[in-house]
């Protein structure tokens, strides 16, 4: 079993934070209709 260090989870926290806002501001180009469309289409090959 292995678990991180409190150093890495601090890292990993902050990892999670900048992939958040990088997710944002890729997607903010986006309007909400285009993001449910797109959201459709990637379930929709997911299945």
């Amino acid at each position: 079993m292995l678990k991180l260090t409190e150093m890495g989870a601090v890292r990993a926290e902050e990892i999670r934070c900048e992939r958040e806002e990088f997710l944002e501001e890729f997607f903010s180009k986006l309007s909400e209709e285009e993001k449910q469309t797109l959201s459709d289409l990637l379930d929709k090959l997911l299945d």
